[in-house]
């Protein structure tokens, strides 16, 4: 990286712990999942194991993947106390989601673009709402981020170029100056890389289950550039330690607590009402999709449900489709592929989950692929036309 890009990545840090900052709160969220992980934090801390201390019985817990309660443990070892010094986990996790954003970003469109992309993801109105919350979200987003740029690196995605003049210098074989199907590609990178880009997978599935989809993209891409060996390998790097959790919940009282026996459910917050028929799914994907298209994904964009953004919702969402599918005649890229696997699950689960928080791993996705098909449209155009159109979009 150049002491420019380095520069770039400062500006975003010192933007992104400003609005961070402007917005923090310290109460407590409202909700009863904050309070569970701080249990489960604790519980570690104290050394009790990962255990449900609000239980008499005290049981091993198996819903939640245990990387937050850990961090949230570590907080506690060095000192945090109460809810603003948990709350300290969420906030630098925070900061180093549009840095990543960026350092991604760079493998498939100019930095400056990159840069706008990532400053775009730090003024997204949820991921400000979430920062000063105890719960899993935004350390899971950056996580997911992160391995997102480490497995690009490790695959030899090489930066675009440090500019836009760079870029158009460059070219591609299509003639845009960008390739929104995927960055050129070298030979792989060392163990070292591999390790990391592992252990950035392995930490965003252990945050939230809802990372499984971003392993079998990694191993997915492998195996359709035919790396036969590096497949193999992520994916027992992979395999082993989520098929011990997996058996570690099968193990306890009828998995009691897990997220697979209250996905088939009607409502997991009425169990009474038994599980889900095929019609209930097929209903599910309908609200789902209904509400991530006109609510949540417009509040993760911007804040805001009414009709404006949710046409500009639209708009980007269409510019990424256009761009996802030329990646796709290409070959994808783990982002592509993770793409439709990440958001079938958020349309298939109950809709009593669903909601802006869980929007927010498109969001960096949504405007790279965006951003880079609007880039190729207008490159026709004159250089102060594309960075008009991109700046309107903005």
């Amino acid at each position: 990286m150049t002491r420019r890009s380095w520069l770039l990545v400062g500006a975003l840090v010192a933007v992104q712990a400003a609005l961070v900052w402007g917005v923090f709160v310290a109460a407590p969220h409202p909700g009863g999942d904050n309070a569970g992980y701080v249990a489960l934090g604790h519980a570690l801390a104290s050394g009790q194991g990962y255990t449900e201390l609000w239980d008499p019985a005290r049981p091993p817990h198996t819903k939640y993947p245990p990387v937050f309660p850990l961090l949230l443990a570590l907080a506690m070892a060095l000192g945090a106390d109460g809810w603003g010094g948990l709350k300290v986990v969420s906030f630098l996790a925070t900061l180093v989601v549009s840095p990543a954003v960026f350092l991604w970003a760079r493998s498939r469109l100019p930095e400056g673009l990159s840069f706008g992309v990532a400053l775009l993801v730090a003024l997204s109105p949820s991921l400000l709402y979430h920062s000063h919350w105890v719960l899993s979200d935004v350390p899971f987003l950056a996580f997911t981020v992160l391995a997102l740029w480490a497995l690009s690196t490790a695959l030899g995605e090489s930066p675009r170029g440090t500019s836009i003049e760079a870029v158009e210098r460059r070219g591609d074989e299509g003639g845009t100056g960008v390739v929104p199907a995927g960055p050129p590609r070298r030979e792989g990178g060392g163990p070292w890389l591999w390790a990391g880009a592992v252990a950035c997978l392995l930490l965003a599935c252990f945050t939230r289950t809802a990372g499984l989809p971003l392993a079998v993209a990694g191993v997915g891409v492998l195996l359709f550039r035919r790396r036969w060996l590096a497949a193999g390998g992520v994916a027992t790097a992979l395999g082993v330690p989520l098929l011990l959790w997996w058996a570690r919940g099968r193990a306890q009282a009828a998995g009691q607590g897990r997220y697979a026996s209250e996905f088939f459910l009607l409502d997991p917050y009425q169990p009474d009402l038994g599980p889900a028929g095929a019609g209930d799914f097929v209903a599910r994907v309908l609200d789902n999709l209904g509400a991530y298209g006109t609510r949540f994904v417009p509040e993760a964009l911007l804040g805001s449900q009414g009709a404006g953004a949710a046409l500009v919702g639209l708009v980007v969402v269409a510019l990424a489709v256009s761009g996802w599918v030329r990646c796709l005649r290409r070959g994808p890229g783990v982002a592509e592929l993770f793409l439709p696997l990440y958001a079938g699950l958020i349309l298939v689960w109950p809709p009593v989950w669903s909601g802006d928080r869980f929007a927010l791993p498109l969001v960096p996705i949504l405007l790279v692929l965006a951003a880079g098909e609007a880039w190729r449209l207008t490159r026709r155009t004159g250089e102060g036309v594309r960075v008009g159109v991109l700046m309107a979009l903005a």
